[in-house]
């Protein structure tokens, strides 16, 4: 991971459409392995089948020819003809046989049945050749004789070489079968093992991306929440690394940002708490004034309404004001006389209180010289 995390993330995507591409490639080339072995079996399988029949068919024929021989034996040329086809045939039969065992000779049953259906056909061809030396052109029932000596010694090699021909056939297509089953299970397993092997790797790669991106994510979130003393671990000199740099200078930035703010927010909620409290005995203030303000208005009503009252009455108070003024005028001059008369008693008792003063210090002579 820490050595992905030192290319950059267009190198790594690179890397991984490379080894995709690599593996893909691999797998089409198990795959079209798997096909060419599957072809090349199909058709060893195949020439196997084709060449029992063939030498089945040849075998047919042989008998055939040792029948025209018989019966159209009694030119000579035609004699010499069939009896030809007839060797050539044998050998032919022969020759399928002996490659037949040499392609199958990891067959044990198999190769066992070539070697009896081979001696067989040779045993055949040792009773078909002594029995034409007997044979007479010149005689119409020498074929007839010839083939009594013969008859039915063709019977166990037909038999053998049938017997041969289907086993030959159960086990070619047996093997085909199987060999597609277990060349589909080893390319099925090689595709699997090749499709883990990109997926590892393609996970390995998208995590080196993703892990940063999620830690990025993460690192948000807590940022979302308030806490900006949070920060990335960089690691690596990819693209996320060096966003992850830009990311926590921003950070810095932004918590350097929000304790400035939240000073200011202090400082605004003390000065808040001031002039709310300022607003509040203002308020009071303000009460009391309205207070104060109604009753002096009550007041300015009640002597608005006295005044009226004494504006109604204001000749009347004026004649009494004349009337009193009079009388303080006599007042006046009593107060006057009973002035002077308080005046000429105080005289008089300032006089009484010095002879009493006098007589006091007297007695307390006598007093003294009594003593």
């Amino acid at each position: 991971m820490n050595i992905l995390r030192k290319l950059s993330i267009g190198r790594r995507l690179t890397i991984m459409i490379i080894l995709l591409v690599l593996l893909m490639s691999a797998g089409g080339f198990v795959s079209i392995a798997s096909f060419y072995l599957s072809y090349r079996s199909s058709v060893f399988n195949l020439g196997i089948i084709n060449d029992a029949r063939k030498a089945q068919v040849i075998f047919k024929i042989q008998v055939q020819e040792w029948k025209n021989t018989l019966l159209r034996g009694y030119d000579q040329k035609m004699y010499g003809k069939y009896l030809q086809q007839f060797k050539e045939r044998s050998r032919e039969v022969q020759d399928i046989l002996i490659s037949l065992k040499v392609r199958l000779n990891r067959y044990p049953e198999l190769s066992k049945r070539i070697d009896v259906l081979s001696a067989s056909h040779s045993r055949l061809l040792e009773k078909y050749l002594p029995a034409l030396e007997k044979y007479d052109p010149g005689d119409p029932l020498s074929p007839r004789k010839i083939d009594a000596l013969v008859k039915g010694i063709d019977r166990a090699p037909t038999e053998e070489m049938d017997a041969f021909v289907d086993a030959a056939e159960k086990l070619a297509l047996m093997n085909t079968r199987d060999f597609f089953v277990t060349s589909g299970a080893l390319t099925g397993i090689g595709l699997i093992v090749i499709l883990l092997f990109a997926v590892t790797a393609s996970v390995f790669i998208v995590r080196s991306i993703l892990v940063p991106l999620n830690e990025f994510k993460g690192t948000i979130e807590t940022m979302t929440a308030g806490d900006f003393t949070v920060r990335l671990d960089v690691k690596g000199k990819d693209e996320l690394a060096e966003l992850g740099n830009i990311f926590n200078n921003f950070t810095e930035t932004i918590a350097e940002i929000v304790k400035v703010v939240r000073d200011i927010s202090f400082q605004l909620a003390s000065m808040s708490d001031q002039m709310s409290a300022t607003t509040s005995n203002f308020s009071e203030n303000l009460q009391s004034q309205s207070a104060s303000a109604e009753e002096i208005t009550a007041a300015i009503e009640e002597l608005a309404s006295s005044m009226e009252n004494i504006n109604s009455g204001t000749e009347d108070q004026v004649n009494r004001l004349m009337s009193f003024s009079g009388r303080f005028r006599e007042l006046s001059e009593q107060l006057d006389g009973l002035l002077g008369n308080v005046k000429t008693s105080l005289g008089t008792t300032e006089e009484m209180t010095d002879k009493a003063v006098g007589g006091r210090d007297s007695l307390t002579a006598m007093n003294a010289n009594m003593d």
